[in-house]
């Protein structure tokens, strides 16, 4: 399966929720937020394909336990890509 962040999603919506909002040096914004004590969920925030859906990555062992309650918000679609 493969989480996508839903177009409507805005960065103070997840801001509500828990997420940090980190842009690199180059530009590139991501929403982070911490879950455990060595894993995070990291959204890209950039739109590098141009697609309507921008992945979720998570270094969680369980992505979708992670994010679950962005799911449950309607934040997320799930789609088995």
């Amino acid at each position: 399966m493969k989480y996508y962040l839903k177009d409507h999603v805005t960065e103070e919506m997840l801001q509500a929720v828990g997420f940090k909002i980190v842009t690199n040096s180059w530009g590139y914004k991501w929403a982070v937020r911490n879950v455990f004590k060595n894993s995070a969920v990291s959204i890209t925030l950039h739109n590098f394909d141009d697609s309507d859906y921008l992945k979720i990555v998570s270094f969680a062992r369980n992505p979708r336990k992670t994010i679950k309650d962005i799911i449950k918000l309607g934040y997320v679609e799930v789609r088995n890509d």
